[in-house]
């Protein structure tokens, strides 16, 4: 079941990602540039597998997001670590957060890869709710893995 899980959340993950980034240009109103640093807090292990060589650890861990997006987060994140030195990551979470200042709840949806521990870089894809609700951005992220540094694009729409 736990193998279902992470495979379903990687999967929506990358389909989330995949959504936003070909959505057509006349649906991304007045776009602003993000400009963000997300630092994790803690990280909570949920478990730890192997595969081979391959080790696969999934942990629930809490952050903080300052610049455009900026917030308290909670994500959950499956990081597959190769055994040449490289890892894979995915996780979605969310984000009581303001941005422009209005506040609500920031979704957010990421993949990337790179040597571990020493550096990452992948994409990342935010939609919001309540407050939030119309707000989409997305673009890319790198730094070392537990403070990254995204760009990016996003809008409010109607």
């Amino acid at each position: 079941m736990r193998k279902l899980l992470h495979l379903g959340l990687i999967l929506t993950t990358a389909a989330t990602l995949a959504t936003l980034a070909s959505s057509p240009a006349s649906a991304k109103p007045s776009l602003s540039p993000a400009d963000f640093t997300f630092t994790v807090q803690t990280s909570t292990t949920i478990s730890t597998r192997m595969i081979g060589n391959t080790t696969i650890i999934t942990a629930d861990r809490t952050s903080i997001l300052a610049g455009t997006y900026a917030g308290e987060a909670n994500d959950t994140v499956v990081l597959i670590l190769h055994p040449n030195g490289v890892a894979d990551a995915a996780g979605a979470g969310t984000c009581q957060c303001t941005v422009d200042g209005r506040s609500g709840t920031l979704h957010y949806a990421f993949e990337g890869s790179g040597p571990f521990p020493a550096s990452a870089s992948g994409r990342y894809a935010a939609w919001g709710s309540d407050g939030l609700a119309t707000l989409r951005g997305s673009g890319p992220f790198s730094g070392s893995w537990l403070v990254a540094e995204g760009t990016g694009y996003y809008a409010f729409g109607q």
